[in-house]
């Protein structure tokens, strides 16, 4: 025996079709379904029901059996032509032995005899409402890892793509590091700083790498800068401001190596400073 309470557990996550010719019958039970279903509706024949399911989705369809237009089996039949796995449950009375073979073989879920009885509903609904309330979850569940999956693969395509572009980016570092001292101003402005920020077709935008050295002193040099600049305020020392100038000109420099083709051509390329 189950209690209203064990239920509403899982109904009240759920919506119902309920179809019944008995006008008083259906008005009293709809009002007892909406004390535990989230949504109900109602039908006064087979034909009036399958209109109502062919226009909405409900996820526990209640239906009598004997009822003009068109009777509860061959209404249940075309439903299940729709969807076999609706849950479905047929009320009858007692002394229709044949018509429960009938839907036995149609596939319905549960059965009610009728006279209706309040705890015969509740007992009966108990563990369609909970398969199909635990069917809605793992629906959910699916989808809920569907989702995760699509974007643990886009992370991983934009993990291999940002791989793709470092290896890129280290190719050309190897070349610029195989160039002759002599000639690595001309060919770093000429020929591998565009080829640097050349578009990179996976990634879609651009990514630099530093070279670990210049990173080094690009962090040493902005880690001095304000030192110097507070010493040269408080001491308004020529050499103090000196270095801060120096300092900046060669992280311009580090910098500028790194920068795109057309901020270059705007830009003359400074001569190298001493260290």
């Amino acid at each position: 025996m189950y209690s209203a309470k064990d239920l509403t557990k899982y109904t009240k996550h759920l919506s119902v079709l309920y179809i019944e010719d008995d006008d008083e019958l259906r008005e009293n039970i709809v009002i007892l379904f909406d004390l535990f279903f989230k949504g109900t509706d109602s039908a006064s024949n087979g034909q009036e029901g399958l209109d109502l399911y062919n226009k909405k989705q409900y996820d526990i369809v209640i239906t009598d059996i004997n009822m003009p237009k068109m009777n509860g089996i061959e209404m249940i039949c075309k439903i299940k032509e729709i969807n076999t796995e609706q849950k479905i449950v047929a009320i009858s009375a007692h002394n229709e032995a044949h018509t429960l073979q009938d839907l036995i073989k149609v596939g319905i879920n549960s059965f009610i005899a009728k006279p209706i009885i309040q705890n015969d509903i509740i007992n009966s609904l108990y563990q369609i409402s909970r398969d199909a309330y635990t069917q809605i979850l793992n629906i959910e569940l699916v989808n809920e890892l569907n989702n995760k999956n699509e974007e643990l693969q886009k992370q991983l395509k934009e993990i291999k793509a940002k791989n793709n572009t470092i290896d890129t980016k280290h190719a050309q570092v190897e070349k610029l590091l195989q160039i002759k001292t002599s000639n690595l101003e001309e060919t770093v402005t000429d020929e591998l700083i565009p080829q640097y920020f050349e578009k990179d077709d996976d990634e879609g935008e651009e990514n630099i790498v530093f070279l670990k050295n210049d990173a080094d002193d690009l962090l040493q040099y902005f880690n001095e800068i304000p030192e110097h600049i507070s010493l040269a305020s408080i001491n308004s020392n020529k050499e103090d401001i000196l270095e801060v100038a120096k300092m900046f000109s060669k992280a311009s420099c580090l910098l500028l190596r790194y920068s795109p083709r057309q901020f270059q051509q705007q830009v003359q390329f400074p001569p190298k400073l001493a260290s």
